[in-house]
């Protein structure tokens, strides 16, 4: 899994609307952030702080990071 988080953090940085990350904003609780897939039930959460870095705050399955 390691691996794979690597090779999506790499994609990002390249490109953050790669396809394969499903890069998207999110809403409700989550609505100033923003979501990329890992795998198919892997997701990471990141929000953009006001100097503009991007700051990665959780991991985990789907149901994990949104909280169902």
């Amino acid at each position: 899994m390691k691996l794979k988080i690597h090779e999506q953090l790499s994609i990002f940085v390249e490109n953050p609307v790669y396809p394969s990350l499903r890069n998207h904003k999110l809403e409700g609780g989550l609505k100033d952030k923003w979501s990329i897939s890992v795998e198919d039930q892997l997701r990471m959460v990141y929000f953009f702080e006001d100097d503009g870095v991007i700051t990665f705050i959780d991991i985990g399955t789907h149901d994990e990071v949104y909280g169902k």
